[in-house]
């Protein structure tokens, strides 16, 4: 466990410092939906599988032990409380942590091209409604299809990546966590109903 603890650590510390020491080339319309950067993501995806496979073990252990009832409803319950409050925290930690200066940057850089963008409409609008006074139709015309192409090239805000990650790693990250969250609700399930029957009793 500490060993594990100090992988986390010393990753995450120099993923940080790639994103503080280096200018990251994000592109947009990079294939993989994550700017460029899902190389990141899957390095810190891949130290957070561990802690997600033994999520899924604690898991499934719960589980068993209430459909094979081996052993008494404590150890399936107490698997589930160490799982909540210990491991899952930890592999969000492991995934998140790391990745959150990127994240950062990421969404700085895309403020800074929405602001360019802005600058360059707002003056090609003045450019075009200046040679409309002057009336210089054909001109304006050139102008005004300028802007149009300006405005399809850039990526809309919606749609900019602003994690090193897609939606595929993120549901592989979320599927332990709501297995495990599933498995205390079905622990949990035979002692809400005897407080349940106490409760009518009384």
């Amino acid at each position: 466990m500490a060993t594990g603890t100090w992988i986390l650590c010393i990753t995450g510390m120099y993923v940080r410092k790639l994103a503080i020491e280096f200018n990251f080339n994000i592109q947009p319309a990079h294939p993989d939906h994550c700017g460029g950067l899902r190389v990141l993501g899957d390095l810190c995806f891949g130290i957070a599988l561990p802690i997600l496979i033994f999520a899924i073990l604690l898991a499934v252990y719960s589980i068993c032990g209430l459909l094979l009832p081996l052993s008494g409803l404590l150890e399936p319950i107490l698997a589930d409380f160490l799982l909540i409050p210990f491991v899952l925290p930890l592999a969000a930690i492991a995934f998140f942590a790391p990745l959150w200066k990127i994240h950062q940057k990421m969404i700085s850089q895309r403020d800074i091209e929405a602001d360019s963008l802005s600058n360059r409409v707002m003056a090609l609008k003045e450019t075009i409604e200046s040679l409309l006074e002057k009336g210089n139709l054909e001109e304006a015309k050139v102008t005004k299809e300028k802007l149009e192409i300006i405005q399809a090239l850039h990526p809309d805000n919606e749609s900019y990546p602003t994690w090193p990650f897609d939606r595929g790693i993120l549901l592989k990250f979320l599927a332990p966590q709501i297995v495990s969250v599933l498995s205390l609700l079905i622990q949990l399930g035979p002692v809400i109903d005897a407080l349940k029957h106490i409760l009518r009793l009384s």
